[in-house]
Protein backbone atom coordinates (compact mmCIF):
# COMPACT_ATOMS: atom_id res chain seq x y z
CA UNK A 1 0.00 0.00 0.00
CA UNK A 2 1.52 3.40 -0.54
CA UNK A 3 0.25 6.97 1.45
CA UNK A 4 0.45 9.83 -0.13
CA UNK A 5 0.87 13.45 2.76
CA UNK A 6 0.17 16.65 1.01
CA UNK A 7 1.45 18.75 3.40
CA UNK A 8 3.20 22.31 2.45
CA UNK A 9 3.72 23.04 5.94
CA UNK A 10 7.64 22.42 6.79
CA UNK A 11 6.91 21.55 10.53
CA UNK A 12 4.10 19.27 10.44
CA UNK A 13 5.51 17.81 7.44
CA UNK A 14 8.81 16.99 10.09
CA UNK A 15 6.25 15.76 12.92
CA UNK A 16 4.03 13.67 10.10
CA UNK A 17 7.48 11.82 9.06
CA UNK A 18 8.57 11.51 12.27
CA UNK A 19 5.64 8.97 13.23
CA UNK A 20 4.98 7.59 9.26
CA UNK A 21 8.53 7.43 8.16
CA UNK A 22 8.05 3.50 6.43
CA UNK A 23 8.35 2.31 2.90
CA UNK A 24 5.73 3.69 0.36
CA UNK A 25 4.57 6.89 2.69
CA UNK A 26 5.78 9.90 0.28
CA UNK A 27 5.24 13.46 0.79
CA UNK A 28 4.29 16.39 -1.25
CA UNK A 29 4.99 19.93 -0.48
CA UNK A 30 4.33 21.87 -3.39
CA UNK A 31 0.33 22.40 -4.29
CA UNK A 32 1.07 22.95 -8.66
CA UNK A 33 2.62 19.33 -8.51
CA UNK A 34 -0.02 17.39 -6.55
CA UNK A 35 -2.00 16.11 -9.41
CA UNK A 36 1.69 14.90 -10.96
CA UNK A 37 3.06 13.52 -8.33
CA UNK A 38 0.27 11.67 -7.27
CA UNK A 39 0.20 10.55 -11.59
CA UNK A 40 3.43 9.03 -10.66
CA UNK A 41 3.17 7.30 -7.57
CA UNK A 42 -0.71 5.69 -7.55
CA UNK A 43 -1.44 5.73 -3.79
CA UNK A 44 -3.69 3.61 -2.30
CA UNK A 45 -4.40 6.69 0.42
CA UNK A 46 -4.16 10.09 0.30
CA UNK A 47 -4.07 12.13 3.25
CA UNK A 48 -4.69 16.18 2.83
CA UNK A 49 -3.93 18.85 5.14
CA UNK A 50 -7.49 20.72 5.61
CA UNK A 51 -5.66 23.49 7.43
CA UNK A 52 -3.42 25.21 4.51
CA UNK A 53 -5.20 27.66 2.40
CA UNK A 54 -5.64 25.69 -0.79
CA UNK A 55 -5.73 28.52 -3.94
CA UNK A 56 -9.00 28.34 -5.74
CA UNK A 57 -10.93 25.11 -6.19
CA UNK A 58 -8.89 22.16 -4.88
CA UNK A 59 -9.68 19.28 -7.12
CA UNK A 60 -8.11 15.67 -7.37
CA UNK A 61 -8.61 13.79 -10.60
CA UNK A 62 -12.42 12.85 -10.83
CA UNK A 63 -11.69 9.05 -11.94
CA UNK A 64 -8.84 9.07 -8.75
CA UNK A 65 -9.05 5.82 -6.95
CA UNK A 66 -8.25 6.36 -3.43
CA UNK A 67 -9.15 7.25 -0.39
CA UNK A 68 -9.41 10.57 0.91
CA UNK A 69 -8.56 11.54 4.61
CA UNK A 70 -8.49 15.14 5.80
CA UNK A 71 -6.21 16.20 8.48
CA UNK A 72 -7.59 19.65 10.28
CA UNK A 73 -10.18 21.80 10.13
CA UNK A 74 -13.36 20.35 8.57
CA UNK A 75 -14.75 23.91 7.47
CA UNK A 76 -11.68 23.94 5.03
CA UNK A 77 -14.07 22.08 3.17
CA UNK A 78 -15.48 24.80 1.17
CA UNK A 79 -12.55 24.77 -1.19
CA UNK A 80 -12.36 20.68 -1.66
CA UNK A 81 -15.09 19.09 -3.47
CA UNK A 82 -13.95 15.76 -3.13
CA UNK A 83 -16.01 13.00 -0.75
CA UNK A 84 -13.82 12.23 2.19
CA UNK A 85 -13.54 8.98 3.25
CA UNK A 86 -12.84 10.57 7.09
CA UNK A 87 -11.80 13.76 8.59
CA UNK A 88 -9.29 13.42 11.95
CA UNK A 89 -8.48 16.67 13.86
CA UNK A 90 -4.67 17.42 13.82
CA UNK A 91 -3.91 16.50 17.31
CA UNK A 92 -2.76 13.37 18.83
CA UNK A 93 -5.26 11.97 19.04
CA UNK A 94 -5.99 11.99 15.08
CA UNK A 95 -2.70 11.14 14.17
CA UNK A 96 -3.35 8.32 16.55
CA UNK A 97 -6.65 7.37 14.46
CA UNK A 98 -4.59 7.81 11.04
CA UNK A 99 -2.24 5.00 12.09
CA UNK A 100 -5.20 2.64 12.89
CA UNK A 101 -6.84 3.93 9.61
CA UNK A 102 -3.22 3.18 8.04
CA UNK A 103 -3.57 -0.45 10.19
CA UNK A 104 -6.44 -1.43 8.74
CA UNK A 105 -6.51 -0.15 5.14
CA UNK A 106 -7.08 -4.08 3.72
CA UNK A 107 -10.40 -4.11 4.95
CA UNK A 108 -11.53 -0.34 4.21
CA UNK A 109 -10.41 -0.75 -0.06
CA UNK A 110 -13.99 -2.56 -1.07
CA UNK A 111 -15.43 1.41 -0.14
CA UNK A 112 -12.90 3.81 -1.65
CA UNK A 113 -15.70 4.82 -4.23
CA UNK A 114 -17.85 5.42 -1.42
CA UNK A 115 -19.76 8.56 -2.05
CA UNK A 116 -18.71 8.69 -5.69
CA UNK A 117 -22.14 10.69 -6.37
CA UNK A 118 -21.70 13.42 -4.13
CA UNK A 119 -20.19 15.71 -6.63
CA UNK A 120 -21.54 18.60 -7.68
CA UNK A 121 -20.61 22.57 -8.47
CA UNK A 122 -24.16 24.22 -7.54
CA UNK A 123 -24.49 26.36 -4.59
CA UNK A 124 -27.61 24.26 -3.21
CA UNK A 125 -25.93 21.42 -3.07
CA UNK A 126 -22.41 22.76 -1.66
CA UNK A 127 -24.42 24.01 1.38
CA UNK A 128 -26.20 20.33 1.78
CA UNK A 129 -22.65 19.08 2.19
CA UNK A 130 -21.31 21.96 4.17
CA UNK A 131 -24.24 21.16 6.52
CA UNK A 132 -23.53 17.20 6.28
CA UNK A 133 -20.10 17.86 7.88
CA UNK A 134 -21.45 20.46 10.50
CA UNK A 135 -23.93 17.86 11.77
CA UNK A 136 -22.04 14.97 11.32
CA UNK A 137 -20.56 14.71 15.13
CA UNK A 138 -23.83 15.77 16.57
CA UNK A 139 -25.69 13.14 18.70
CA UNK A 140 -29.05 13.71 16.82
CA UNK A 141 -31.35 12.01 14.32
CA UNK A 142 -31.10 13.00 10.66
CA UNK A 143 -33.65 12.63 8.26
CA UNK A 144 -32.81 12.82 4.66
CA UNK A 145 -35.60 13.42 2.39
CA UNK A 146 -35.92 12.98 -1.35
CA UNK A 147 -36.74 11.61 -4.66
CA UNK A 148 -35.42 7.83 -5.72
CA UNK A 149 -32.14 8.32 -6.71
CA UNK A 150 -30.94 11.45 -5.45
CA UNK A 151 -28.37 9.88 -3.22
CA UNK A 152 -29.57 9.85 0.24
CA UNK A 153 -27.51 6.40 0.82
CA UNK A 154 -24.22 8.28 -0.13
CA UNK A 155 -25.03 11.31 2.11
CA UNK A 156 -25.78 9.23 4.49
CA UNK A 157 -22.20 7.19 4.40
CA UNK A 158 -20.86 10.67 3.78
CA UNK A 159 -21.90 11.90 7.38
CA UNK A 160 -20.95 9.00 8.81
CA UNK A 161 -17.89 8.97 7.48
CA UNK A 162 -16.92 12.56 8.48
CA UNK A 163 -18.10 11.61 12.30
CA UNK A 164 -16.38 10.24 15.72
CA UNK A 165 -17.97 6.99 14.42
CA UNK A 166 -16.41 6.44 11.34
CA UNK A 167 -14.29 3.64 12.17
CA UNK A 168 -17.63 1.52 14.04
CA UNK A 169 -19.96 0.08 11.39
CA UNK A 170 -22.57 1.52 8.77
CA UNK A 171 -25.65 -0.66 8.52
CA UNK A 172 -28.13 0.36 5.68
CA UNK A 173 -32.10 -1.82 5.81
CA UNK A 174 -34.35 -0.83 3.02
CA UNK A 175 -37.13 -1.03 4.99
CA UNK A 176 -39.67 -1.13 1.64
CA UNK A 177 -37.47 -4.26 0.53
CA UNK A 178 -38.17 -6.61 3.17
CA UNK A 179 -41.81 -8.30 4.26
CA UNK A 180 -43.17 -6.85 7.28
CA UNK A 181 -43.58 -10.39 9.25
CA UNK A 182 -39.47 -10.25 8.55
CA UNK A 183 -38.04 -6.96 8.95
CA UNK A 184 -39.01 -6.57 13.10
CA UNK A 185 -36.25 -9.40 13.67
CA UNK A 186 -34.26 -8.34 10.79
CA UNK A 187 -34.30 -4.69 12.91
CA UNK A 188 -34.32 -5.89 16.49
CA UNK A 189 -32.94 -9.65 16.16
CA UNK A 190 -34.02 -12.50 17.77
CA UNK A 191 -33.28 -15.26 20.75
CA UNK A 192 -32.79 -18.71 19.88
CA UNK A 193 -36.48 -20.44 19.85
CA UNK A 194 -38.42 -17.28 19.39
CA UNK A 195 -40.38 -18.58 16.74
CA UNK A 196 -40.77 -21.45 14.47
CA UNK A 197 -37.34 -21.32 12.23
CA UNK A 198 -35.08 -19.42 14.50
CA UNK A 199 -32.48 -22.51 15.19
CA UNK A 200 -29.63 -20.04 15.89
CA UNK A 201 -29.24 -16.14 17.93
CA UNK A 202 -29.76 -13.25 15.27
CA UNK A 203 -28.65 -9.73 16.72
CA UNK A 204 -30.45 -7.74 14.39
CA UNK A 205 -29.06 -4.47 12.68
CA UNK A 206 -29.46 -2.25 15.32
CA UNK A 207 -26.77 -3.86 17.66
CA UNK A 208 -24.78 -4.91 14.51
CA UNK A 209 -24.36 -1.06 14.26
CA UNK A 210 -23.19 -1.05 17.65
CA UNK A 211 -22.07 2.81 18.30
CA UNK A 212 -21.80 3.42 14.38
CA UNK A 213 -24.69 4.98 12.24
CA UNK A 214 -27.80 2.46 10.87
CA UNK A 215 -29.16 3.76 8.36
CA UNK A 216 -33.22 2.83 7.65
CA UNK A 217 -34.02 3.61 4.00
CA UNK A 218 -37.76 4.06 2.83
CA UNK A 219 -38.60 4.88 6.31
CA UNK A 220 -42.16 5.59 5.54
CA UNK A 221 -42.63 2.35 4.72
CA UNK A 222 -42.91 0.79 7.88
CA UNK A 223 -45.99 -0.71 9.30
CA UNK A 224 -48.01 1.12 12.21
CA UNK A 225 -46.66 -1.95 14.17
CA UNK A 226 -43.07 -1.17 14.14
CA UNK A 227 -43.30 2.27 13.99
CA UNK A 228 -44.32 1.85 17.91
CA UNK A 229 -41.73 -0.44 18.66
CA UNK A 230 -39.15 2.21 16.71
CA UNK A 231 -40.31 4.80 19.10
CA UNK A 232 -39.95 3.30 21.84
CA UNK A 233 -36.47 2.31 21.01
CA UNK A 234 -35.71 5.95 20.15
CA UNK A 235 -37.28 7.12 23.58
CA UNK A 236 -35.61 4.13 25.73
CA UNK A 237 -32.50 3.73 24.03
CA UNK A 238 -32.48 0.02 24.41
CA UNK A 239 -34.49 -2.45 22.73
CA UNK A 240 -35.76 -6.15 23.33
CA UNK A 241 -34.65 -9.01 20.94
CA UNK A 242 -37.31 -10.69 19.71
CA UNK A 243 -37.75 -14.05 22.74
CA UNK A 244 -36.13 -12.00 25.25
CA UNK A 245 -36.85 -10.44 27.99
CA UNK A 246 -33.77 -8.54 29.14
CA UNK A 247 -33.59 -4.81 27.70
CA UNK A 248 -30.11 -4.29 25.18
CA UNK A 249 -28.67 -0.66 24.89
CA UNK A 250 -29.04 1.07 21.69
CA UNK A 251 -25.90 3.00 21.27
CA UNK A 252 -26.06 3.71 17.13
CA UNK A 253 -26.66 6.99 15.36
CA UNK A 254 -29.80 6.50 13.42
CA UNK A 255 -30.49 8.37 10.03
CA UNK A 256 -33.80 7.73 8.11
CA UNK A 257 -34.33 8.67 4.81
CA UNK A 258 -37.58 8.27 2.63
CA UNK A 259 -38.56 9.61 -0.92
CA UNK A 260 -42.38 10.50 0.95
CA UNK A 261 -43.93 13.60 1.90
CA UNK A 262 -43.80 12.57 5.49
CA UNK A 263 -45.30 15.84 6.92
CA UNK A 264 -48.47 14.43 4.46
CA UNK A 265 -48.44 11.02 5.87
CA UNK A 266 -48.89 12.85 9.51
CA UNK A 267 -51.71 14.70 8.22
CA UNK A 268 -53.33 11.16 6.90
CA UNK A 269 -52.56 9.03 9.50
CA UNK A 270 -49.90 6.86 7.50
CA UNK A 271 -47.42 8.17 9.91
CA UNK A 272 -46.77 8.58 13.63
CA UNK A 273 -46.23 12.04 14.72
CA UNK A 274 -44.06 11.54 17.37
CA UNK A 275 -41.97 9.35 15.51
CA UNK A 276 -41.57 12.09 13.08
CA UNK A 277 -41.00 14.56 15.15
CA UNK A 278 -38.47 11.99 16.75
CA UNK A 279 -37.00 11.48 13.72
CA UNK A 280 -36.59 14.92 12.09
CA UNK A 281 -34.33 16.35 14.55
CA UNK A 282 -32.67 17.19 11.39
CA UNK A 283 -33.71 17.45 8.08
CA UNK A 284 -31.67 18.03 4.85
CA UNK A 285 -33.52 17.94 1.66
CA UNK A 286 -31.60 16.77 -1.41
CA UNK A 287 -32.99 18.06 -4.44
CA UNK A 288 -33.71 16.55 -7.59
CA UNK A 289 -31.12 16.49 -10.27
CA UNK A 290 -33.21 18.27 -13.10
CA UNK A 291 -32.88 21.18 -10.06
CA UNK A 292 -29.10 20.58 -10.39
CA UNK A 293 -28.90 21.53 -14.10
CA UNK A 294 -24.88 22.91 -13.79
CA UNK A 295 -23.58 19.75 -11.61
CA UNK A 296 -25.49 17.26 -14.84
CA UNK A 297 -22.27 17.48 -17.09
CA UNK A 298 -20.13 17.35 -14.02
CA UNK A 299 -21.33 13.90 -12.63
CA UNK A 300 -21.92 12.56 -16.49
CA UNK A 301 -17.96 13.41 -16.42
CA UNK A 302 -17.62 11.75 -12.90
CA UNK A 303 -19.09 8.81 -13.93
CA UNK A 304 -17.73 8.41 -17.45
CA UNK A 305 -14.30 8.34 -15.85
CA UNK A 306 -15.59 5.67 -12.50
CA UNK A 307 -16.58 3.37 -15.88
CA UNK A 308 -13.59 3.87 -18.04
CA UNK A 309 -11.43 3.18 -15.10
CA UNK A 310 -13.29 -0.42 -14.24
CA UNK A 311 -13.28 -1.19 -18.29
CA UNK A 312 -9.74 -0.40 -18.79
CA UNK A 313 -10.16 1.51 -21.69
CA UNK A 314 -9.62 5.16 -22.20
CA UNK A 315 -12.17 7.95 -21.63
CA UNK A 316 -14.11 8.44 -24.73
CA UNK A 317 -14.10 12.07 -26.13
CA UNK A 318 -17.70 13.65 -25.83
CA UNK A 319 -19.97 14.92 -28.40
CA UNK A 320 -20.55 18.79 -26.93
CA UNK A 321 -24.43 18.65 -28.22
CA UNK A 322 -24.30 15.53 -25.83
CA UNK A 323 -24.33 18.38 -23.00
CA UNK A 324 -26.78 19.98 -23.74
CA UNK A 325 -29.24 16.82 -24.15
CA UNK A 326 -28.49 15.80 -20.90
CA UNK A 327 -29.04 19.36 -19.10
CA UNK A 328 -32.96 19.54 -20.99
CA UNK A 329 -33.72 16.04 -19.88
CA UNK A 330 -35.93 15.73 -16.72
CA UNK A 331 -34.35 12.70 -15.21
CA UNK A 332 -37.06 11.66 -13.72
CA UNK A 333 -34.39 8.50 -11.99
CA UNK A 334 -32.25 11.32 -10.77
CA UNK A 335 -28.52 10.29 -10.41
CA UNK A 336 -29.03 6.99 -10.49
CA UNK A 337 -30.74 6.53 -14.26
CA UNK A 338 -27.98 9.45 -15.40
CA UNK A 339 -25.23 6.51 -13.39
CA UNK A 340 -26.64 3.72 -15.56
CA UNK A 341 -26.94 6.02 -18.97
CA UNK A 342 -22.99 6.08 -19.03
CA UNK A 343 -22.69 2.19 -18.00
CA UNK A 344 -24.69 1.82 -20.82
CA UNK A 345 -22.85 3.76 -23.16
CA UNK A 346 -19.35 2.37 -22.18
CA UNK A 347 -21.04 -1.21 -22.51
CA UNK A 348 -19.37 -1.56 -26.16
CA UNK A 349 -15.78 0.46 -25.45
CA UNK A 350 -16.13 3.45 -27.66
CA UNK A 351 -13.14 6.14 -28.57
CA UNK A 352 -15.91 9.08 -28.67
CA UNK A 353 -19.30 9.46 -28.02
CA UNK A 354 -22.02 11.45 -30.41
CA UNK A 355 -25.44 12.01 -30.11
CA UNK A 356 -26.08 8.88 -32.12
CA UNK A 357 -24.98 6.98 -29.04
CA UNK A 358 -27.74 8.30 -26.92
CA UNK A 359 -30.35 5.55 -26.16
CA UNK A 360 -34.03 6.44 -27.72
CA UNK A 361 -35.64 7.31 -24.23
CA UNK A 362 -33.39 10.34 -24.07
CA UNK A 363 -33.86 11.92 -27.55
CA UNK A 364 -36.85 10.05 -29.25
CA UNK A 365 -39.49 12.22 -27.68
CA UNK A 366 -37.49 15.75 -28.43
CA UNK A 367 -37.94 17.05 -24.93
CA UNK A 368 -34.74 17.90 -24.42
CA UNK A 369 -34.04 19.91 -27.27
CA UNK A 370 -37.32 21.29 -27.55
CA UNK A 371 -37.57 22.44 -23.59
CA UNK A 372 -34.28 23.93 -24.06
CA UNK A 373 -35.79 26.16 -27.10
CA UNK A 374 -38.58 27.47 -24.97
CA UNK A 375 -36.55 28.23 -22.37
CA UNK A 376 -34.68 30.49 -24.20
CA UNK A 377 -38.14 31.52 -25.71
CA UNK A 378 -37.39 30.98 -29.10
CA UNK A 379 -40.58 31.05 -31.67
CA UNK A 380 -42.38 28.48 -33.00
CA UNK A 381 -40.68 28.59 -36.30
CA UNK A 382 -36.90 28.91 -34.54
CA UNK A 383 -37.71 25.59 -32.35
CA UNK A 384 -38.86 24.01 -35.77
CA UNK A 385 -35.36 24.71 -37.01
CA UNK A 386 -33.91 23.40 -33.50
CA UNK A 387 -35.18 20.08 -33.79
CA UNK A 388 -34.46 19.82 -37.57
CA UNK A 389 -30.82 20.69 -36.72
CA UNK A 390 -30.50 18.01 -33.62
CA UNK A 391 -32.13 15.39 -35.65
CA UNK A 392 -29.39 16.43 -38.63
CA UNK A 393 -26.99 15.67 -36.64
CA UNK A 394 -28.44 12.88 -35.21
CA UNK A 395 -28.63 11.22 -38.23
CA UNK A 396 -25.24 12.08 -39.18
CA UNK A 397 -25.79 14.37 -41.60
CA UNK A 398 -28.07 12.58 -43.88
CA UNK A 399 -30.72 14.71 -45.74
CA UNK A 400 -32.90 11.97 -46.92
CA UNK A 401 -32.89 10.22 -43.67
CA UNK A 402 -33.46 13.10 -41.52
CA UNK A 403 -36.23 14.78 -43.93
CA UNK A 404 -38.15 11.08 -43.91
CA UNK A 405 -38.37 11.22 -39.81
CA UNK A 406 -39.39 14.70 -39.98
CA UNK A 407 -42.03 13.83 -42.44
CA UNK A 408 -40.95 16.82 -45.68
CA UNK A 409 -38.90 16.62 -48.49
CA UNK A 410 -35.30 17.46 -48.32
CA UNK A 411 -36.06 20.83 -50.04
CA UNK A 412 -37.88 22.10 -46.95
CA UNK A 413 -35.17 20.36 -44.79
CA UNK A 414 -32.34 22.80 -46.05
CA UNK A 415 -34.26 25.73 -45.47
CA UNK A 416 -35.21 24.56 -41.99
CA UNK A 417 -30.92 24.51 -41.90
Amino acid sequence: MSVVFIEPNKERRKKLKRVFNQEHIFFIQDVPEIHAQIAKVKPNLVVIDLDYPFPGKFLFPPASDFLIIGLGNVYRLKNLSNSFYAILEYNDQGINGLKLLLNQFPSLAPNRNTGSQLFGECDNFKSILKQACTIADMDVHILLTGETGTGKTELARFIHNQSSRSMKPFMHINCASIPENLLESELFGYKKGAFTGADNNYIGKFLAAEDGTILLDEIGEISSFLQAKLLKVLDEKSLFPLGDNRPVEVKARIIAATNQNLNKAVEERRFRQDLYYRLNTIEIHIPPLRERIEDIPVLFRHFLNLQAQILNIPVPDVEPEIYEILKGFSWPGNIRQLHNLVQTLLYPKPNNLSVGDLPLWLIGSAESVLLKSAAHQHSLEQMKKDYAGYLYKLNKKNKLKTAKMLGIDVKTLRKLL
